[in-house]
């Protein structure tokens, strides 16, 4: 009897720009504002584990992707809890997309030992293109070719903080 575990885990540098704009009411300030978002240096990881069976399985795959463009968008308050000091609350959504890049199988055991030398590069790498009709199947010593796709990227955040002025 076997189980299978699988975790994939994405990180990014998010860059963006926003046009804010604010209204001061005594103590509460309220702000909203929008702008573009780039998401830099996307890297995904994917890990998986096979437990059990006769000759359990794990693995590790490394995705990079290109670089993301979309929007963002925020709302929030600012309340002066001092002539220096504000609480501030904001919520954001950001709506971005990333498309694959490349692919490496980064680990690979079979009971415990290690694999990866054993796999062919085709199996190691994969090189993601808009027109994948290039690849070559019954050529293990290249990166295989897929076509590439989008990965939504997109979040939902709640802010909550103190802001000190100088």
């Amino acid at each position: 009897n076997s189980s299978n575990k699988t975790e994939a885990k994405t990180s990014y540098l998010p860059i963006s720009l926003t046009l804010k704009v604010k209204s001061k009411l005594e103590k509460i300030t309220v702000f909203a504002g929008m702008g573009p978002t780039m998401l830099m240096a996307a890297k995904g990881i994917e890990t998986f584990s096979e437990t059990g069976g006769t000759a359990p399985e794990a693995y590790e795959r490394e995705t990079t992707f290109k670089m993301g463009l979309g929007y963002h968008a925020l709302a929030g308050i600012e309340y002066g809890l001092t002539d220096k000091v504000n609480f501030i609350a904001q919520l954001r959504a950001d709506q971005v997309s990333i498309k694959t890049d490349k692919d490496e199988l980064t680990k690979y055991t079979v009971d415990g030992v290690d694999k990866l030398s054993d796999v062919p590069v085709r199996y190691k790498n994969t090189t993601y293109l808009e027109d994948d009709t290039t690849d070559n199947p019954s050529k293990d010593t290249v990166p295989a070719i897929e076509r590439a796709y989008m990965v939504p990227a997109n979040n939902f955040t709640l802010n909550i903080g103190i802001s000190y002025g100088f």
